[in-house]
């Protein structure tokens, strides 16, 4: 039996819109098995034709199998159309999510209004998309019983979901109304959505990490330099060229950074050592040559980072430290000529920690106390060997030491006279002392305390015997009815006046006149020379 209808020809592929390549060798699969379909199509035909010829009317056969054969075709030319709509949807969101500069809410407004029209039933196919809390949504979407939902993974922190639904009722299909192509759809569509928001944070996460670095490096008080394995300058910070007075333009140029002659030695042997030690930091103190011609002091480290593909030099930080290395220059000075002063002068002086502890004595207080320095530290005032007297030969109590009552009150105490026992002379020696509080800023009690003092035994000795002398001279001239004076001829006032003249005179030293001694004299040269 002969079929009129197995020579019709293969159903032909529907027009189909311009696609991209990568998309074309799909529907070319999607068309080779559509082949394949009518090929069993046709065999199943013949089968049948076979099987019905005895029993049934040859026509009747005829003009059915042909109509199930088109039903097939129709069928799936439809199934590739939709393919290729789902195809051709993913490619122009895909062709969205890798334009660059797009906004996040342009994009996610673009998904939306372009996936209801990759569904079976466009006219009827509503999307939302809720991205970090914010919904964007097609012009006709609401809230129905027939949707499909996505997670779109990069949505974090917050919940991103893709929703799709249907305004209407639809048949039954893999997943409510939807078929399993569509759920594969909105699930590409989530995925593809999901790395595109993840690479967009990670690219906002490191734009905002080169903003901070960025603005770290250009603010920053220290000098930042980037030196190349050919030791050229390769960047400079503003602050780099800012120390040393240039724009940094003009700190760029080759030759600009001058060291100073005398430093050029070891900065090359730091050099040396970065090049030999990777990653390891090496400090260096230099001079170099300002804008202005004067030098200055700078302090860097530097790091070889060579070896770093994100760095890939040699990295120098630096801060200009000319006024503290100036200070610490003259504060040396300061402590040398403090040294010099303490250790040679005249004056003894002892310092007394807070607990009254000798911590410190120059030279002169040793020869004074007549110890050395080793027994000198840690003594306090207290110590019995000190054997100190008054001047009225009654002890002397160590509370009552200046050093321990500057402590205790944090005033200066002066002129204090202390006997007190010379080992090596075996004999009291008389020292006039001085001690001066010291506090810390902002603070009242003494932390420790300075006592100065100086020997005055041989000038006390002096002192003793010429006010002897003097009251033996006055004794005897008074004993002889004798008034001793001085008497300034250029002022004709008397300089000199004993107090003892009232008593020979019957007149007080503030009494006396030069014509009134001139009479008294007179008189007693009157007296004289009767009495002979």
């Amino acid at each position: 039996m002969t079929n009129g209808d197995d020579a019709r020809p293969a159903a032909q592929s529907p027009d189909l819109p311009a696609l991209p390549a990568d998309l074309h060798q799909m529907i070319r699969q999607l068309q080779a098995r559509q082949a394949e379909l009518e090929a069993e199509n046709h065999a199943l035909r013949q089968s049948h034709a076979t099987r019905v010829d005895a029993m049934v009317d040859p026509d009747v056969v005829s003009a059915a199998i042909p109509s199930i054969a088109t039903l097939e075709a129709e069928a799936q030319r439809h199934a590739l159309q939709e393919r290729v709509k789902e195809l051709r949807c993913l490619y122009d969101i895909g062709a969205l999510l890798n334009r660059g500069g797009l906004p996040q809410g342009e994009l996610a407004q673009a998904i939306v209004d372009r996936l209801p029209a990759a569904y079976q039933f466009p006219e009827v196919t509503c999307a939302s998309l809720t991205i970090d809390g914010q919904r964007f949504s097609s012009a006709n979407f609401a809230e129905t019983p027939w949707q499909q939902s996505g997670i779109v993974a990069g949505g974090k922190p917050a919940r991103c979901t893709l929703t799709v639904g249907y305004l209407d009722e639809r048949p039954a299909a893999d997943e409510g109304p939807f078929i399993k192509e569509e759920r594969w759809l909105i699930n590409e569509v989530c995925t593809q959505l999901g790395h595109t928001l993840e690479r967009r944070r990670l690219h906002e996460a490191l734009a905002a990490s080169e903003r901070r670095f960025r603005a770290l490096i250009e603010n920053s008080s220290d000098g930042i330099l980037l030196v190349g394995m050919d030791r050229q300058l390769r960047y400079a910070s503003p602050s780099a060229a800012r120390i040393l007075g240039y724009e940094i333009e003009e700190f760029m140029q080759p030759g600009t950074l001058v060291i100073h002659p005398d430093d050029l030695e070891a900065i090359e042997d730091g050099w040396r050592r970065v090049y030999t030690m990777p990653e390891r930091a090496v400090n260096q103190s230099y001079r170099a040559c300002h804008q202005d011609g004067s030098w200055r002091w700078l302090e860097a480290t530097v790091t070889n980072l060579l070896s770093d593909p994100a760095v890939e030099a040699v990295v120098v930080n630096f801060r200009d430290v000319t006024e503290r290395r100036l200070a610490e220059i003259e504060l040396a000075a300061s402590n040398a000529r403090f040294k010099s002063l303490f250790e040679n002068m005249t004056l003894g002086v002892v310092y007394h920690a807070h607990d009254g502890r000798i911590t410190l004595a120059n030279r002169s207080a040793e020869t004074i106390l007549g110890l050395s320095h080793d027994q000198l530290m840690g003594h306090t005032s207290f110590d019995p060997r000190w054997k100190a007297v008054r001047e009225d030969g009654t002890p002397f109590p160590g509370e009552e030491h200046p050093a321990m009552v500057a402590l205790h009150t944090g005033k200066i105490v002066t002129d204090v006279l202390m006997g007190v026992l010379h080992p090596g002379k075996d004999e009291v020696r008389w020292i006039r002392i001085a001690a001066v509080p010291e506090m810390h800023p902002g603070e009242t009690t003494p932390h420790r305390v300075f006592a100065i003092f100086d020997d005055i035994t041989e000038r006390r000795h002096v002192e003793q015997h010429v006010a002897r002398s003097e009251w033996l001279y006055r004794t005897a001239i008074l004993a002889a009815g004798a008034i001793p004076y001085q008497h300034d001829y250029a002022t004709e006032s008397y300089t000199f006046m004993p107090v003892e003249a009232k008593r020979l005179t019957g007149y007080s030293a503030g009494e006396l006149t030069p014509a009134l001694i001139e009479s008294l004299l007179l008189e007693v040269n009157v007296r004289g020379q009767y009495a002979g």
